[in-house]
Parts: structure tokens; C-alpha cells; sequence
């Protein structure tokens, strides 16, 4: 049992990139390491607790084609983009 049996597990990565265009956010739990997939600027945004990249539908694709995703149901909470942009807007020297 892993918590998530009440969820629809998508298995189909078709289906898991029509999701993702429906701007909904999924999400995959490997040995309890969760990661998030955002459709963010044409883009597959691809964020767990090590890392943060970017990926276009193509490598998306090609990389999670096995992969089972769960859509992430928020409670009240938003991801705010704004600051991220604003971030990485800056120049470091």
C-alpha cells in the first residue's frame, strides 16, 4: 500500500501529456520521492526535492514513457510562478 489507491493512476503517457496541456499538475512517488510535472511555457517543468529542469514534450516523453503519474489535487494552496521568474530573472555575478 502506498497511500495513493484512491487516486487515478495514469499509465499512459499520452494521456499524461494531455493532462499536463489542461494546465493540471501530476506528480509520480518512486520510493517515496515525490516529483512534479508542470506544463509551464510549452514546457514540461520537472521539480522534486534534488532538482528542478525543464523538458519539452518530446523528452518528456521519451524519458517517463514507463512512468505512473497521479494528479496532484491542491488544498488551498498555489503554486506561485512569479517568484521563480523573478529569480532566475536575476543576474549573478
Amino acid at each position: 500500500m502506498n497511500g495513493f489507491e484512491e487516486f487515478e493512476i495514469i499509465d499512459n503517457i499520452d494521456i499524461a501529456i494531455a493532462v499536463l496541456k489542461s494546465h493540471k499538475i501530476l506528480f509520480t512517488n518512486h520510493l517515496n520521492n515525490k516529483t512534479y510535472f508542470i506544463e509551464k511555457k510549452k514546457k514540461v517543468l520537472v521539480i522534486s526535492t534534488n532538482s528542478k529542469y525543464s523538458l519539452s514534450y518530446e523528452e518528456f516523453k521519451e524519458l517517463y514513457s514507463v512512468a505512473k503519474f497521479i494528479v496532484y489535487e491542491e488544498k488551498d494552496e498555489n503554486f506561485d510562478f512569479s517568484r521563480d521568474d523573478e529569480y532566475y530573472s536575476w543576474k549573478h555575478k
